[in-house]
């Protein structure tokens, strides 16, 4: 649920980078070190090997590394709508292949059935928290929900690079 304020990169109309609320954050980094502790601990009451622990330690890391970075951008930029859940998914959508887009209404991180991108009989969806659903319509009849902080601002700049 919190929202990066470091500056906009050059030349973006928008930028947006949520991160997942903080109780699943937590959750990632417990699990993480739940697993290391778990290899830890066989490895000094056990007659196994050190293999066992090193490998809970790698996955314990494992976990830690690529889950706790997770975030969901939105950029806009005068040629195309970048819609990204870093480092996993990116979506990229050219300018001229935006027909319409329009402001729904807000809803809760839960909306959806959770964070991260998302299905629904219309489309798809970009969602780290509570936000404002914007909706962008593509030219191949493709929908992309996304839920946002700042819906107005966003509008704004896809409405200036739609043709």
């Amino acid at each position: 649920m919190t929202t990066d304020r470091r500056p906009r990169p050059a030349g973006a109309l928008f930028h947006e980078k949520r991160y997942p609320p903080l109780w699943l954050r937590l959750v990632v980094l417990f699990s993480g070190l739940t697993t290391i502790a778990a290899g830890v601990l066989s490895y000094t009451t056990g007659d196994e090997g050190p293999a066992g622990a090193i490998v809970a330690a790698l996955i314990g890391l494992l976990i830690v590394a690529v889950l706790l970075p997770v975030a969901g951008v939105v950029l806009v930029a005068d040629d195309m709508l970048l819609l990204s859940l870093r480092p996993f998914n990116r979506r990229t959508i050219a300018a001229a292949d935006i027909s319409d887009v329009e402001q729904l209404g807000e809803v809760s991180g839960m909306f959806y059935g959770g964070v991260g991108w998302r299905r629904t009989r219309s489309g798809r969806v970009l969602i780290m928290g509570r936000g404002t659903r914007v909706r962008v319509r593509t030219t191949s009849g493709e929908d992309y929900v996304v839920v946002t902080r700042r819906a107005d601002e966003l509008l704004d700049a896809l409405r200036r690079i739609a043709r």
